[in-house]
């Protein structure tokens, strides 16, 4: 799946790329937390450097890879994940589904102080 993931971010262009990319990434980073690191495709392989790649090739902010980001980065880097939890975060202002994901994994108060900055918590 992992070869077939990269061939295709490889032989992408555009917005087509980005999305490629964003996929290979995601499943990297996927396989790294469900598999045994002796029997894991993925070992040694850097799948949020291909997320954030993704998310530079996109042109545009874009939420929902911001979101992936974050869960990505929940151990580490610290500043990064911060930055993706932020721009994940403000798009969920438009965004009923990004939301509701980010509720889920982050609790009410992050999303109802980003959609409410001015509300006390």
């Amino acid at each position: 799946m992992l070869t077939r993931l990269h061939a295709r971010a490889h032989d992408s262009s555009g917005q087509s790329a980005a999305l490629a990319w964003f996929d290979l990434g995601y499943m990297t980073e996927a396989y790294k937390q469900w598999m045994p690191q002796n029997s894991n495709p993925a070992a040694g392989l850097d799948g949020y450097a291909w997320v954030k790649k993704a998310i530079s090739l996109f042109g545009q902010d874009d939420p929902a890879m911001e979101f992936a980001a974050a869960l990505i980065t929940l151990s580490g880097p610290a500043n990064e994940h911060k930055e993706h939890v932020r721009k994940s975060v403000a798009g969920a202002k438009s965004d009923p589904l990004l939301a509701q994901n980010l509720t889920s994994r982050f609790g009410d108060g992050i999303i109802a102080h980003a959609l409410n900055p001015t509300r006390e918590k």
